[in-house]
Order: C-alpha cells, then structure tokens, then sequence
C-alpha cells in the first residue's frame, strides 16, 4: 500500500479497517489493500475538464480515460470528505502525473484505489458494462491468469 507522507486522517484508517475486516466476504478488498494508492487533498490537480454527471464517477473517469490525453490514467476504490463529511464511498476518479483528476465530486477529498487499465475497460468482454464498477471483474480476471 503506498501512500503519502501527510498525516492520515481518521477516515483513511476507518477505511482501512473496514477494507481488512470485509476480506473474506469481498476479496478484492484484500487485493486493494495491498495494491492501492493513497492521495491526500494536496494531490488533487486543478484541471480544465468539464464536469460530469452527478452520482456518475465511473462513466464520467471512464470517458475521460478515454480521451486524447493517454497520460490520464482510470482508477477505482474510495473517496474520503475532509470534516465535516469524513465518510469513505465507492468513488472512480482519474489520476495524470500522479494527482487526481475528479470531474464528479468537487469538494476536498482524499482517495484510494488502484489503476485499472484502459484496454481492460475497453475489451469485448466488459463493453456491455460501460459505466458500471470494474475493480472486482479487474480482479477477478487477474486472479485467473495468476498475476498478483
């Protein structure tokens, strides 16, 4: 798990906690914690993209992944408000030279997942699901051919 220097917040580590206390019913989260990144508030890029729709994180970061920029990367996992919102959520965001793009959420937050590539998102086999959650089929799919 790597994560920045800052001080961490409590709803990281409440984050944390519930991600190793739901492994055995998600096991995913396992993978997660071992594979995810930390961004604090400080690494959030002021950006020039359009904002997305409300409550469509992962069709909005995937259609950004998308774009002309091949330097945004698409990643899944949590967001975490700063006080008084402090509460962890399924979030999609993009990530370009290591800071985070969010065209859905505006606010001050910290984030947590993993990089899922683009040819993933778009293979024949998902295409279906454009717009939907694909950390656990990412996972999944690489549990199956053995990598880590």
């Amino acid at each position: 798990m790597k994560r920045s220097q800052k001080t961490i917040t409590v709803s990281y580590d409440n984050l944390i906690e519930f991600l190793k206390k739901s492994q055995s019913f998600f096991p995913h989260h396992a993978w997660l914690l071992k594979k995810g990144e930390y961004f604090s508030d400080d690494k959030i890029a002021k950006h020039k993209y359009k904002k997305g729709k409300k409550k469509a994180c992962y069709h909005n970061s995937q259609m950004l992944a998308f774009g002309d920029d091949k330097k945004i990367k698409y990643y899944e996992g949590y967001s975490m408000g700063t006080a008084p919102m402090t509460s962890a959520m399924e979030h999609a965001f993009n990530v370009r030279n290591g800071k985070v793009i969010d065209t859905t959420l505006s606010d001050e937050r910290e984030y947590f997942g993993v990089h899922i590539p683009t040819r993933f998102l778009l293979s024949e086999k998902y295409q279906k699901l454009m717009g939907g959650a694909y950390l656990p089929k990412f996972y999944f799919e690489k549990k199956k051919r053995g990598a880590k």
